[in-house]
């Protein structure tokens, strides 16, 4: 009843009587429908992205690495670290999989609720920081061009940024197949040149 003494129908009911599929009791997705098929990145794309995630860091430090092992030592070590990392990323998916979680925060909050996601988010920011502090941008009194560490961080800034912020990781498909020739005409360069 209103206010003035007349009746007036509700809205949300008379809206439902005239039309059943607005119900909030009728399900947004019908039983055995078919529900579209969310596309995401390619087989390419992804080999692309793993081999870049792989290589990226890492293969800076394997000379090193070997000259300080000798090349028995140094295969077995290389061999272990493989191994690891393949059984690292073969139980992460295995959780993202069953979980349904697909964020380094959101394992740690589903591992350890709260502080689980507050120290893996305090884990990659200390991670971040390091990083940042071994790249900092020193006064050497040469030209910019010349400096090494000023054009990191320019191509970090404008390269490696807006790439990050990408709204899908299948684009990175094509920067990961032109990085991984790079890598290629760099490691032919080296040993060439040696």
């Amino acid at each position: 009843m209103s206010v003035n003494g007349s009746t007036q129908t509700d809205f949300y009911t008379d809206r439902a009587s005239r039309n059943p599929e607005s119900s909030e009791t009728t399900p947004l997705l019908g039983n055995g429908s078919v529900q579209p098929r969310t596309t995401g990145a390619s087989f390419a794309s992804s080999v692309f992205n793993l081999m870049n995630a792989i290589m990226g860091s890492g293969i800076l430090g394997l000379a090193y690495a070997m000259a300080g092992t000798g090349i028995v030592g140094f295969c077995t070590l290389l061999v272990l670290v493989a191994f690891l990392a393949a059984f690292s990323l073969h139980l992460l998916l295995k959780l993202c999989d069953e979980t349904g979680i697909n964020s380094y925060e959101g394992l740690g909050e589903k591992a350890l609720q709260k502080p689980g996601k507050v120290l893996v988010g305090v884990t990659i920011l200390i991670q971040n920081i390091a990083i940042c502090s071994l790249l900092g941008v020193e006064n050497t009194g040469t030209v910019w061009y010349e400096n090494g560490k000023l054009l990191l961080v320019m191509i970090t800034v404008f390269v490696v940024l807006p790439l990050s912020l990408l709204p899908k990781i299948g684009f990175l498909g094509y920067t990961s197949s032109i990085s991984f020739i790079f890598i290629l005409y760099f490691t032919v360069v080296v040993v060439v040149k040696k």
